[in-house]
Formats: C-alpha cells, structure tokens, sequence
C-alpha cells in the first residue's frame, strides 16, 4: 500500500477530513494532496508531522505502507527540546503539544540504552551540526561509559540562580592531558574553546559525567556536568 493511501485509509478510520489533517500539520490543502496522491512523497520531518496529525508514530505510518518490510521496523523518538549550540541557555523541554518525531536507526553499539534526541540551535556545532539539525543522544549512565577524547556532548551547569543551562560541544583531550569543550564552528564568533576544570582532590582517570565540577569564577557557574553523549545526527531538509 502506497503511502498516501494509508494517509487517506487512516484520516477516514478517525472520521476527519483531507482538509483537517492539512490544518493540523501546517499546510495548505494543496500541499498535503500531493502527498495523498503519492505525487510526492513526504521527507522525514514532515512524515513525523502528518501521522502526528494522524494520532500516529511515524514508524506506524511506514509499518503500514510497507508491511514487514526492513524500513517498517525503525523505531522513532521524540525530539523534546533544543540545546543551544554556542551560548549557554535555559535547559528546558518544549510542550508536549511541539514535540515531533524523527526516525531512530537501530544502533549495535547501546542496543538497550534508552534514548532522546534535541534540536542543536545556532551556529557554534555548524561543522558537524548545522542550525536546526537534531542529534540523538544517551545518558552515559545509561551507555556504561565515560566521554572520550572526540566524543560530541551535552553538557549542563547550574548557575547560582539554580537554574539549569545545556549546551553541545565536542570533548577534547590535548597532550597534555587538559580536558576541553570545543566549538566546531565556521562561525568567528565560536573558535575558543572552555576548559574544564580539575574537580577537586581528584587526579587521573575519574567519572568525569557523574562529577558535579566545581567552578566558581567571575563567570559565575556553580556546576558543570557532562551528561549525555551523542550517538548520531541527522538533518532535516
């Protein structure tokens, strides 16, 4: 069954029209005929916008137009929120009501690890990241591992109004064994990098994500956590 028919099948079961589903997603009428005609088919966030429409997983929409078929057995997960690449800004989730789904490929590496993705904003990540891609992401108490040097993460701080600030950088190691947080940008504004400071009484290998590292200089951070490695990426068109 061709996509667009599974989208027509599905709008009827719920008793709603061609038009409503349109209204739901955000587009003209015009527009979403195109992809019930199959004259066009939908790239992946708009597919996760039209069975979100639908009152559908994204992953159920393709298990319905392709059956067994390899592609049916992707799982989805929900983008949540956006980390700011570049400035550090209040970590918060978006409504549930803005939350959108995009395909997740399996991964042999944490087959069992639970994850999340977040929509990278800004210019800072643009060499691996550009502004609006969305990275998929797991806790490292979830993965059983620690950051590497190359690793791209999350990291979050609180500052002393308490409140929780996330951003995404790429862990570095030098040679001399300092630890850093890079930019990986085209952007001048985005070429320095933040060093991460030695948690106190601590010295060689360590826990790094599960060590609240204290800095508390005139930039005012109380705590810095890195918490979540990014497994993959992938980029809206």
């Amino acid at each position: 069954m061709k996509i667009g028919q599974v989208m027509r099948t599905r709008a009827a079961a719920l008793g709603i029209s061609e038009a409503e589903v349109a209204r739901r997603v955000g587009i003209s009428s015009r527009r979403f005929s195109y992809y019930v005609n199959d004259e066009r088919e939908p790239e992946f966030d708009m597919l996760a916008k039209i069975a979100k429409a639908l009152e559908w997983k994204s992953s159920q929409l393709i298990a319905a137009a392709e059956g067994d078929a390899p592609r049916a057995r992707l799982r989805s997960v929900s983008v949540r929120g956006h980390v700011q690449a570049g400035d550090w800004r209040e970590a918060l989730e978006w409504p549930q009501d803005d939350w959108y789904e995009v395909p997740l490929p399996p991964d042999p590496r944490w087959p069992r690890a639970s994850r999340f993705a977040l929509e990278v904003r800004g210019p800072s990540m643009n060499r691996l990241f550009p502004d609006r891609s969305v990275i998929y992401c797991a806790l490292f108490d979830d993965i059983g591992d620690e950051p590497k040097n190359g690793d791209r993460v999350v990291v979050e701080r609180v500052n002393r109004d308490g409140l929780f600030e996330a951003t995404v950088k790429e862990y570095v190691i030098d040679e001399d064994g300092r630890r850093w947080l890079w930019p990986r940008s085209t952007h001048p504004d985005h070429q320095q990098p933040i060093p991460l400071p030695e948690p106190p009484g601590q010295r060689g290998p360590q826990k790094i994500h599960r060590i609240a590292l204290a800095d508390r200089m005139e930039n005012g951070i109380e705590s810095l956590r890195i918490y979540a490695r990014v497994t993959g990426s992938y980029k809206p068109e």
